[in-house]
């Protein structure tokens, strides 16, 4: 079962959250990310790589002593599905934004650095690219069910604005989408479990 909250902020009523002292942020190129990923200490994912080459997506890290601890994506215009799930395949959901949104996604901090507010800094630094390119709200969804995470981008500012829902069991699949699929001006399309279409 996958229930997906939509939750939207203006830039400009995000809670900024400085970056911790002793940590640094860098926006990663592919090459930078492959430097980062030969480190045994980062354990990224080989997928961020087809995330900023296939998807145009963009990446920031935030490290200490040279050790990857948190990082985050984001993406404007067309958001894959491969962009937007909670690590099952099924639940991958692809949404189109406006033009003056950009969604966020992928926001991981390594266990051991939670609670340093790593993840509102990353969302902060986020807002401040996207503004500096003209763009005036962020976007990202979550598991209804993943309370840090929602209690975190909440004290941030972001609301619910929708959601999503595909229920699963054998054969048997309800999947539930906002009206004309459209949360707002927020364009939904269908998760690729979704057989019931």
């Amino acid at each position: 079962m996958n229930i997906s909250c939509f939750l939207e902020a203006k830039i400009e009523a995000i809670q900024s959250e400085p970056l911790p002292a002793d940590y640094q942020f860098e926006w990663l190129t592919v090459a930078r990310l492959n430097e980062l990923r030969e480190n045994p200490k980062n354990s990224i994912s080989g997928a961020w790589n087809s995330l900023l080459e296939i998807h145009q997506a963009e990446c920031v890290v935030v490290r200490a002593d040279e050790v990857v601890v948190g990082l985050a994506g984001v993406k404007t215009g067309m958001v894959s599905g491969e962009l937007n799930h909670d690590g099952d395949l099924r639940t991958k959901l692809p949404i189109e934004l406006p033009a003056d949104m950009a969604y966020v996604f992928g926001v991981h901090v390594v266990p051991r650095y939670r609670g340093k507010r790593l993840y509102a800094a990353m969302v902060s630094l986020i807002a401040e690219r996207v503004s500096e390119c003209g763009g005036k709200r962020l976007l990202l969804t979550t598991e209804c069910s993943n309370f840090r995470a929602l209690k975190s981008v909440r004290r941030m500012g972001f609301t619910q604005v929708g959601r999503t829902v595909l229920v699963r069991a054998g054969r048997i699949c309800w999947a539930n989408y906002p009206n004309e699929n459209q949360i707002g001006d927020i364009r939904v399309g269908r998760y690729a479990g979704d057989i019931s279409a």
